[in-house]
């Protein structure tokens, strides 16, 4: 173990030699050293430094690490969620244009899917949509605060569905709203690419489902909208002859209070729910026809204007 300690010390070293380029690559290659006893805090101390040093910059180096360590027998498998966290945030911060090659390289690598599952990638996805790729030499002369990570944030979000994260279960459509708006501020020239993204790996549409129950007055339609638990959302009055048309007028005013300050799309939809099945009802119906009608309410990732 003393042998992995030095050789591990002496890779981290080697990044601070500013006359090499790519020295852990080479030396991991060319070691003789069997890293099957190597520790999950020795490659994840390695990996996160390397993402930081310049060496990384404008490469997919540290890839290049990860498939050359897993050749020297690591075993990928010791990774754990907070582990693989620390690299990804890491790369997020300080090399996101080659933080998709990196997921991709580690899954390859034997990081499992479950751990991938765990991630938090609310935190991976803000940190690489706002960070800056910081540029050297003659690119710094050109443009010294750097390039947006956020060209790539679309690939890194369809990476990380490939090794294992679940999205639609992890990611709600607010949250994805947060990550497009600090997207578009970074990077807005690639907003729609993170927007077609998240859409393919089922982050697409957040839906409320609410109840409204009719009720004939001599007066005229009267409605009452409530949600699935039962909270009074709205009253309404109606002329006798008013149609679902008029109802759905309404919903601009009951969809504010479901998502307030939504920048987004949505959507309304009513459906009669019966012993026949489910219908679409037209907003030319009649109001007056109907006891109940279900309303689906859907709002949908955009970007922001």
């Amino acid at each position: 173990m003393a042998a992995l300690d030095t050789f591990f010390a002496s890779l981290e070293a080697s990044l601070h030699n500013p006359t090499q380029r790519h020295p852990v690559v080479r030396m991991v290659r060319e070691t003789d050293l069997d890293l099957a006893m190597a520790t999950a805090e020795h490659v994840t101390s390695l990996l996160v430094a390397h993402e930081i040093s310049d060496d990384a910059h404008h490469s997919s180096s540290t890839a290049w690490v990860v498939r050359n360590l897993a050749a020297r027998n690591f075993d990928y498998n010791l990774l754990n969620v907070a582990s693989l966290q620390r690299v990804l945030v890491a790369s997020a911060d300080n090399n996101g244009e080659y933080t998709c090659e990196l997921v991709r390289e580690l899954h390859s690598a034997g990081c499992r899917g479950a751990v991938f599952a765990e991630l938090d990638v609310v935190e991976i996805l803000m940190r690489h949509a706002s960070a800056l790729c910081r540029n050297k030499g003659t690119l710094a002369i050109h443009s010294p605060a750097g390039y947006p990570a956020g060209c790539q944030t679309h690939g890194l979000v369809l990476s990380l569905a490939s090794a294992g994260v679940q999205f639609a279960s992890v990611l709600t459509v607010d949250l994805a709203q947060n990550i497009i708006q600090t997207h578009a501020i970074r990077a807005r020239a690639w907003t729609s690419s993170l927007c077609r993204a998240l859409k393919k790996v089922g982050v697409d549409e957040v839906v409320h489902s609410l109840t409204a129950e009719i009720s004939l007055p001599s007066d005229g339609v009267h409605v009452s909208i409530t949600n699935l638990a039962g909270l009074l959302l709205e009253e309404c009055s109606f002329p006798p002859e008013a149609t679902i048309s008029e109802l759905d007028g309404k919903m601009l005013e009951i969809k504010d209070r479901l998502k307030a300050g939504w920048s987004g799309s949505f959507s309304v939809t009513f459906l009669d729910v019966n012993d026949a099945g489910i219908v679409t009802v037209m907003t030319s119906d009649h109001l007056k026809r109907y006891r109940r009608l279900t309303i689906r309410v859907g709002f949908s990732i955009a970007i922001p204007a």
